[in-house]
């Protein structure tokens, strides 16, 4: 065989060699190097699959820290199986229900200040949408009637301010600004709660009473 012969044999033998590591480092599951995962809710399982018995759940999001965790390399639903330790006991848990603390990992559902600021969006839109279709509006304000025995008092809305009004007869009335909880509204006399009803609280006297919709 010529020297150009070896050499060609050589560089085909390397080239082989080259594809055979590229596909093993490919194939080979990926451990954590310093990186930090969290639980979303979900079940850990004895395997990488939903076919294997469920050991534990998780009810609580974002609670439980993972740092020794390893990418089986099987994907089930567009995410990966991954092993994790949990005290002697090898078990597995579904790369939908993790997210990253630091850069994305492959085979998780993502960063988790991203999803948790998506997930706290989507309820705060809930929310708004909730008492947008419950909660009694300000406007509607001048139809309630709060009474505590004898004396009766009477809401409004402020259109220019959007504070509330707290009119009493014989007495001046008494604006009320809204607090850090967007349904309460206060000063150092009156305290009113809107929400799906509308309640007013005499703070200095600690007397509480629902106000009734006239007709």
């Amino acid at each position: 065989m010529g020297r150009r012969s070896i050499k060609c044999l050589l560089l085909v033998c390397l080239i082989i060699t080259s594809i055979n590591v590229r596909a093993g480092e490919q194939a080979s599951p990926t451990v954590s190097t310093g990186q930090k995962v969290l639980s979303l809710p979900g079940p850990l399982r004895e395997g990488p699959g939903t076919k294997y018995r469920e050991v534990y759940f998780s009810p609580t999001p974002f609670r439980y820290e993972i740092k020794a965790f390893q990418n089986t390399g099987i994907t089930e639903g567009a995410f990966d199986w991954f092993e994790i330790q949990v005290y002697d006991e090898k078990l597995y848990i579904w790369g939908g229900n993790l997210c990253s603390k630091g850069r994305f990992i492959k085979g998780t559902r993502g960063r988790c200040k991203v999803i948790m600021d998506r997930e706290r969006a989507a309820r705060l839109k809930a929310q708004q949408a909730y008492r947008q279709k419950h909660f009694v509006k300000l406007t509607d304000l001048s139809h309630y009637q709060c009474v505590f025995g004898h004396h009766s008092y009477r809401l409004q809305m402020d259109e220019k301010t959007g504070d509330i009004l707290v009119l009493s007869d014989g007495t001046s009335p008494s604006s009320l600004k809204r607090t850090t909880v967007s349904y309460q509204y206060q000063n150092k006399k009156y305290l009113v709660y809107v929400t799906e009803k509308v309640e007013l609280l005499l703070l200095q006297k600690n007397q509480r009473t629902e106000c009734i919709k006239r007709a």
